[in-house]
């Protein structure tokens, strides 16, 4: 069975930033990436899905019968499987000084006029080439946080939409077993 979270309509901080690359446990993840937006990407979440790696087991069926009269099987551990995000916020573009579809999938753009940048998707290009990010979010009701962070992550845009002066974004993050962490605040 899949763990999955599913934390909703709460405005919430997403930094995006460099791979961490020694993660160290005197800090959280999240706490540990720098963000390429200072103070990260203040953004009301609509929805983040979460689905936490799965490591399946299966039971293989082997000929004849143990020494206690029971058919020979064993449990053999598979492969994990990735973690993923599916995430859901929007933003406006008077709140931050960097677009968030760009910092998340693609590399550090073309200068096209002081203070623009231009992002293009596929270009084998140096300025556009897609790498793999460290992705935070800090999620509170409150009175408890959930960080959840992604490293060595690779993100995929899947919708953007404009409506005034709001950007809805649908974001997608996939990183291996080993890179995913979820930290709760203590009890």
């Amino acid at each position: 069975m899949v763990t999955k979270i599913l934390l909703k309509k709460r405005e919430c901080t997403i930094k995006v930033g460099a791979v961490v690359s020694s993660p160290n446990t005197t800090n959280t993840l999240y706490d540990q990436i720098t963000d390429s937006v200072t103070g990260g990407i203040k953004a009301w979440t609509e929805e983040i899905s979460v689905t936490f790696p799965e490591g399946p087991v299966e039971k293989v069926d082997y000929i004849g019968e143990d020494t206690n009269g029971f058919q020979n099987q064993s449990l053999e551990e598979q492969s994990w499987n990735g973690a993923k995000a599916s995430i859901t916020f929007t933003y406006s573009p008077v709140d931050t000084d960097l677009t968030p579809t760009a910092l998340m999938a693609s590399g550090s753009g073309t200068a096209i006029t002081s203070g623009e940048k231009r992002y293009q998707y596929g270009s084998s290009a140096a300025a556009n080439l897609r790498s793999q990010k460290a992705i935070g979010f800090e999620y509170t009701d409150g009175t408890k946080i959930i960080d959840v962070a992604f490293n060595n992550a690779y993100c995929t845009i899947k919708d953007v939409a404009l409506s005034g002066n709001r950007y809805r974004v649908v974001v997608e993050v996939l990183c291996l077993p080993k890179d995913f962490y979820e930290e709760v605040q203590a009890a």
